[in-house]
């Protein structure tokens, strides 16, 4: 909405890059993280390997691991409110 709403909303998929962050003076949403729907194991290899083509365990695994990377570079420091 061309930053006309009280708070900046966001996507970020898996693999963040904080340079994707707008300069902006209000708080900072994030309605969805990581690869939870889309992640295929070519996506996850980065995380856990070849794992990442075993199990479904081994893809939340993966997943885990991305989310817990977006929330130490981004949330902690940067975010008003984060949605998993």
């Amino acid at each position: 909405m061309d930053g006309s709403l009280p708070v900046w909303s966001k996507h970020f998929g898996h693999g963040l890059n904080l340079n994707q962050l707008p300069d902006i003076d209000k708080p900072l949403v994030v309605g969805e993280s990581g690869a939870t729907y889309y992640g295929k194991p070519k996506e996850l290899y980065p995380y856990v390997g070849l794992k990442a083509y075993g199990t479904y365990y081994n893809r939340n695994e993966a997943f885990a691991i991305d989310l817990y990377q977006n929330v130490v570079k981004m949330a902690k420091p940067l975010l008003s409110r984060l949605s998993i």
